[in-house]
């Protein structure tokens, strides 16, 4: 069920009253078109690439990784795993452009012939095919995102940071994670490493995985949607449309925040960490 339909489910069963509802849609129309007419072409006015080692207004992860790549992208589908033999990344283009560089910042795939400057995306997105590609990292490297639109299937990756502004997530095997995504669907396997992390959804479902042997805190927090998660974490509805996730499983030496604006969290633990 999306937010729309949650939303007439509630009126429907006399939970909202018809200006309540309309209430609801009209601030959901909104976040939707704030999301993709304010936040994106705000974003892409930026003329350089993030560095994912600078410093941020919230504490990062820790460890991080030593090395790090970082993915400039209008559109793209991308598979990420690591090979531990490896000491440099390998890109394999399926369809459209992407291009690997070494700087000395680190390592850069970046799309068509603007070599990351993200000024030029509309036209990007405009005229050029969206990119298929297998990116294979060598070991202890973290995936850096700055990402119009895409697909992206990491395995192993320990640490993925920046933003994806439309597309889906999936990932395996992650250790730390400082992420924005703006609309769409996010799926994360992750044993966090002390330290904080955050997860920020604005429209979509997120579903986030620890092992069973987890250490770690969880803030979540759902504007309009439905929370979910197994004992000993707690859920609470919050008003009529928000839910929250609270709870410590081991030491809580990790802390999470994980929000989502529109949409469901769903907490997943038990499972063991391969």
């Amino acid at each position: 069920m999306n937010p729309a339909e949650r939303i007439r489910a509630l009126q429907d069963n006399g939970q909202l009253l018809a200006h309540e509802a309309q209430r609801l849609l009209d601030a959901l129309d909104e976040t939707l078109e704030r999301t993709l007419d304010d936040t994106l072409p705000e974003t892409l006015e930026h003329g350089t690439d993030p560095d994912p080692q600078a410093p941020r207004d919230e504490p990062q992860p820790t460890p991080l990784p030593a090395r790090w790549l970082t993915l400039n992208a209008a559109a793209c589908s991308l598979h990420v795993h690591v090979d531990p033999q490896s000491r440099e990344p390998r890109l394999d283009v399926h369809r459209g452009e992407l291009h690997l560089q070494t700087r000395d910042d680190g390592w850069h795939v970046h799309q068509g012939d603007t070599e990351g400057n993200a000024k030029t995306r509309p036209r990007i997105l405009q005229h050029l095919q969206p990119a298929k590609a297998t990116l294979t990292l060598p070991q202890d490297t973290g995936l850096h995102l700055d990402v119009t639109a895409g697909t992206l299937h990491l395995h192993d990756v320990p640490a993925l940071t920046g933003r994806l502004h439309a597309g889906d997530v999936e990932a395996h095997g992650l250790r730390a994670i400082q992420l924005d995504v703006h609309v769409g669907d996010v799926d994360v396997h992750l044993d966090p490493h002390p330290g904080t992390h955050r997860l920020r959804l604005g429209v979509g479902d997120l579903d986030l995985h620890l092992p069973h042997d987890a250490h770690a805190t969880l803030h979540g927090h759902v504007d309009i949607g439905d929370a979910h998660a197994p004992p000993p974490f707690q859920t609470q509805r919050r008003g009529l449309v928000a839910a929250s996730i609270e709870g410590t499983t081991g030491t809580g030496a990790a802390t999470l925040h994980a929000s989502v604006g529109t949409g469901d969290l769903t907490l997943h633990q038990g499972e063991h960490h391969a």
